[in-house]
């Protein structure tokens, strides 16, 4: 039997971990996750049911506590997996799980479509194998590899994995009444993006409340964004200050604008207009959904911007035309949680799974 550790560090990671985990538990392969402490984390592990094993915590938005974190994460890492002995570990990008795996010999997938994240110059190198989407250019991942690593590409965007397995699901949960813009913040503790995002975030609402009449739904990432966004008084704004599933908010939002990644390509691929104020240089997942027509780029957050923003994502038939857009990419794709599974077993089992 094949047994696989992932390392879950992020509510993302989960919802596609998870999706590769049943894949792998169909082909008799034995699963567990470890995760961190991090008040993301928790909601997504009972939305799932599934348990994650908190080995450290979360190092906040410092490079030192990142650090301190980081280290004490590897100490307890290493515990675990001596005494576990996966013979896969699987992560999108902890240093600390291609660390300990490589001390203790054991192989480390990662699966990631962020290759300009910092973390790379460390997990890459250290990784046997990477699987990620196919509409990243090679390049960029080939800059951080060595001689050893293989790369599996696969015909799909992540959501993908989650999209087909609980896209019926989320569709009964509850949704806001009414008419509603949906803002997401810039992953402003990440290591890419330290302090940066939040002011961004606050001007995107504000220009949404001074040219259209709709509610304003903020998905908070941090306390930090609840007690900043929540000065932001009126009826019309919304700050969900708890973390939760943001399919069904997604699909039923006018429009989505987004600092981060995954929620913008959520959006995307369900046919919902989305405008990214995602800060620095776009990633290669963003440029590939903006070529496909899936997304806008907000140039600047003043009100004219926004007001452009909102009259494009109010346009009926630019919607329709979306939707189908978004309809017959989704179609094509294939299931990503498929693909990382099999390669995942044929590393396992000593095949070569590059692709």
């Amino acid at each position: 039997m094949v047994r696989v550790l992932f390392d879950v560090l992020t509510p993302k990671q989960a919802l596609l971990f998870w999706a590769v985990g049943t894949e792998l538990e169909k082909r008799g392969a034995e699963v567990s996750y470890v995760g961190r402490r991090y008040s993301q984390l928790g909601w997504v592990e009972r939305y799932l049911r599934i348990a994650i094993r908190e080995l450290g915590s979360f190092g906040g938005g410092t490079l030192e506590g990142k650090l301190l974190a980081s280290t004490e994460r590897q100490r307890l890492l290493a515990e675990e997996l001596i005494a576990a002995r996966p013979d896969v570990t699987v992560s999108s990008g902890s240093v600390e799980l291609c660390r300990v795996a490589f001390g203790l010999g054991l192989k480390h997938v990662l699966v990631s479509d962020s290759p300009h994240s910092p973390v790379n110059r460390i997990a890459v190198p250290l990784s046997e194998l990477i699987a990620t989407p196919s509409f990243i250019p090679i390049s960029e991942w080939r800059k951080w590899c060595t001689s050893g690593t293989e790369v599996v590409r696969y015909r799909a965007l992540d959501p993908v994995a989650w999209i087909r397995r609980l896209g019926d699901l989320a569709s009964g949960e509850p949704r806001p009444d009414g008419d509603y813009f949906l803002v997401r913040p810039t992953e402003h503790m990440a290591s890419y993006s330290l302090g940066r995002g939040l002011e961004e975030t606050v001007r995107v609402v504000e220009g949404l409340l001074a040219t259209s009449d709709a509610k304003v739904l903020v998905m908070a990432r941090y306390p930090e964004d609840v007690e900043v966004l929540g000065r932001l008084s009126g009826e019309r704004v919304e700050v969900i200050a708890e973390p939760r599933l943001a399919l069904p908010l997604v699909s039923g939002a006018l429009a989505v604008f987004s600092g981060g990644g995954t929620m913008a390509q959520e959006a995307a691929l369900l046919g919902v207009p989305v405008f990214s104020y995602y800060p620095g240089e776009l990633p290669a997942v963003h440029r590939f959904l903006l070529r496909r027509g899936l997304m806008r780029v907000l140039e600047d957050l003043s009100d004219d911007s926004i007001e452009g923003a909102v009259a494009l994502a109010s346009d009926r038939k630019f919607r329709r035309r979306l939707a189908e857009r978004a309809r017959r990419l989704r179609e094509k794709m294939e299931d990503p949680a498929k693909v990382i599974a099999e390669s995942v077993v044929g590393l396992a089992e000593g095949e070569r799974v590059g692709r």
